[in-house]
């Protein structure tokens, strides 16, 4: 695991590992793999890309802060992008900085969870030449962290992976 070198626990910045899998002899302890997709593709973003309308989150965890325990079973969400902005004057100038994105809103009163830390959130970038012409996915955010699994008020915290891609490169070019 490549952990990066200016991750910061108390503010969450910089909040990224990598983690090498091995396909072919998958977790034995991770039922939840067999369930993936194994040619499912996901790209990374053009480094400094910028996103707004949709990301749809896909994670674990779980669905309540009433059960909070991952829900064995992969779930899909469809959250609008927020402001940097509006999730600064929530959470606090010194918690939310621009390596991050943030997605949610009072209507959907969903997001991250407990168990959905590490999670992507992706994007189809449009282009329906590719990908059997649904566009290809790109992976916007990895799950950071939120407030109250998905409390509308509170958007959910992402790492910006296309701030990020220069540091990705560079660290599994000899992977």
């Amino acid at each position: 695991m490549i952990v990066h070198p200016q991750f910061n626990a108390a503010s969450m910045a910089n909040n990224l590992a990598l983690l090498k899998i091995n396909l072919e002899n998958p977790l034995p302890d991770k039922e939840n793999l067999d369930n993936l997709p194994r040619r499912a593709t996901v790209h990374l973003p053009s480094p400094g890309q910028k996103f707004t309308d949709l990301v749809t989150l896909v994670g674990y965890g779980s669905t309540s802060n009433r059960v909070p325990r991952e829900s064995g079973e992969k779930r899909l969400v469809t959250l609008p992008i927020a402001a940097l902005a509006r999730c600064r004057s929530l959470y606090g100038q010194n918690l939310i900085n621009s390596g991050q994105l943030c997605a949610g809103d009072s209507y959907t009163g969903a997001g991250l969870c407990q168990g959905d830390a590490g999670s992507g959130a992706v994007q189809l970038d449009g282009d329906s030449s590719e990908e059997g012409g649904a566009g290809r996915q790109v992976l916007v955010g990895v799950g950071s962290f939120g407030f109250d699994c998905g409390n509308g008020r509170y958007p959910s915290v992402f790492t910006a992976v296309a701030d990020y891609v220069e540091w990705i490169q560079n660290s599994t070019s000899s992977v």
